[in-house]
């Protein structure tokens, strides 16, 4: 490879790297200046999974819930299930809730890998610079 075009490459990668820099200092500033308040961000959180879960269980599990009297036994369907049937129908959605929680966990850790690698970008741009 001969040197001018080396030396574009170089010169292009450089301008690349400036830009990279330029975003992540905004980025960084942008960060600085939203103040966040950690109490009211593990509230929100709390509130936000409490209605969450209160939301699935109501789904999971809407014979807890408010509902319309079992109509009487002179014609209508039992509302009485049996212990193993009770058993099994809260085994089946724990099991359908262990899925949601590994699914969310599932993101929040992707959340916290690209916070991660960009806090090394920022930290390897900084080392280089």
């Amino acid at each position: 490879m001969d040197p001018a075009t080396l030396d574009q490459r170089l010169a292009a990668l450089e301008r690349r790297l400036a830009h990279l820099e330029t975003l992540l200092t905004n980025l960084r500033q942008l960060v600085e200046r939203s103040q966040v308040n950690d109490d009211s961000v593990k509230e929100g959180i709390k509130s936000w999974v409490t209605e969450y879960v209160s939301l699935r269980l109501q789904q999971l599990v809407p014979e807890t819930c408010e509902h319309a009297p079992a109509p009487e036994a002179g014609g209508g369907v039992s509302a009485r299930v049996s212990a193993a049937e009770f058993r099994a129908a809260t085994e089946q959605r724990l099991r359908a809730l262990e899925r949601e929680v590994a699914e969310v966990k599932g993101r929040v850790n992707g959340l916290i890998f690209v916070v991660a690698g960009a806090v090394i970008t920022q930290v390897v741009l900084r080392l280089v610079g």
